[in-house]
Order: C-alpha cells, then sequence, then structure tokens
C-alpha cells in the first residue's frame, strides 16, 4: 500500500499470505493517517498484490483516488 507524503500507513511492509484455496478470500486491512494541517484536495492510494497463480509469479494493481474536504483536528 501507497499513500501520499506524509501519510501513515499500518502495517507499512510486505504483507504475506499464506496459500488460498479456490473460492475462497482472505480479508485484508490497513490504517491509514493523514498528516495534520493537509490541504483539501484529490489525493490517490495505491496497491500491489504480487502472486503465484498455477506455478507463474504475476501481479495486478490499483489505486484509489480520495477527496478531502476538511480536516478535524482531535
Amino acid at each position: 500500500m501507497t499513500a501520499p507524503t506524509g501519510w501513515t500507513v499500518t502495517p507499512g511492509q510486505t504483507v504475506d499470505v499464506p496459500e488460498i484455496p479456490p473460492g475462497r478470500s482472505v480479508p485484508m486491512s490497513w490504517d491509514i493517517h493523514i498528516p495534520s494541517g493537509l490541504t483539501p484536495g484529490h489525493y490517490q492510494l495505491g496497491a500491489v498484490a504480487n502472486y503465484e497463480e498455477r506455478g507463474v509469479n504475476a501481479s495486478t494493481a490499483g489505486t484509489a483516488d480520495l477527496q478531502v474536504f476538511s480536516v478535524a483536528v482531535p
């Protein structure tokens, strides 16, 4: 998972997943914290999954566009 500079992604390292049987899924999640004082605007998160399928290494990637309207300060 990648995020804009200054954002914190946890876990911040590669996550290893054991073999997933056909027809099954593995839920995964990340915590993403934005920096204080963030300027409202459009930001992008990215993710890459590297995997092996039938003995062949492959990867897939995706992005999510986020729009920050305002940042609440606790």
